[in-house]
């Protein structure tokens, strides 16, 4: 579907429990803003891929990639954590963005709590138990996650946009809009319903983290 050589590359840039996937979903559905995934996570995706591909190397693997993920309008779009770029640099790869997303999300309290029980749920626990040391590292981890975020996207010295995941989740076709003006992308096809749904907290992890916080 996607076959060609980029002319302009985006990166979310991903914090626990911000809803990078959810718009990387939308924005794949357009038709016209790539097909962002985690193609540098390198305990799964990257290595499935690379498998698929018949690729040996890095550079093999980035120009398969590109390939075969560039948009028909030359976007190639990516989600990439922080340790992904960690591990990247450790092994001579950079990646050098033409754009950068961040999503802010205004309620840190319930992205620490939506994080941690998708880390939990993520490791097979389907009843997983409260622990609010465990919320307040992943709270710590997301701050240190975001202020590393600002300086490489400043770093990059490319086009930055900074998203709300609140006003993604209410109005998700607006965000997406704004995106592709911001790109100065022609309109792909219509925006269609995400697979995906924004993230969000346990609702009783949430209020009993605020209580012990506060007491």
């Amino acid at each position: 579907m996607f076959v060609g050589q980029p002319s302009k590359v985006l990166v979310i840039a991903d914090t626990p429990g911000g809803s990078s996937r959810y718009l990387a979903r939308l924005l794949w559905q357009t038709g016209g803003l790539g097909a962002a995934m985690e193609y540098f996570d390198l305990d799964h995706v990257s290595f499935t891929l690379a498998g698929l591909w018949g690729t040996s190397n890095w550079s093999a693997y980035i120009e398969e990639l590109a390939r075969r993920r560039t948009s028909p309008n030359g976007v190639l779009a990516m989600i990439l954590s922080w340790v992904d770029v960690t591990c990247l640099s450790g092994l001579g790869v950079e990646i050098t963005p033409t754009h950068v997303i961040q999503i802010r999300v205004d309620d840190l309290d319930g992205q620490a709590v939506a994080a941690a029980a998708a880390l939990w749920d993520r490791n097979g626990n389907e009843d997983p138990p409260y622990e609010a040391r465990y919320i307040q590292a992943v709270a710590n981890q997301i701050g240190a996650y975001q202020g590393n975020w600002d300086s490489w996207s400043a770093a990059q010295k490319c086009a930055r946009l900074m998203i709300s995941a609140e006003h993604l989740a209410e109005e998700p076709a607006a965000v997406v809009r704004t995106i592709r003006d911001w790109m100065e992308v022609e309109e792909g096809a219509s925006i269609q319903p995400p697979t995906l749904s924004p993230v969000v907290a346990r609702p009783s992890w949430l209020r009993r983290y605020r209580q012990e916080k506060g007491s």
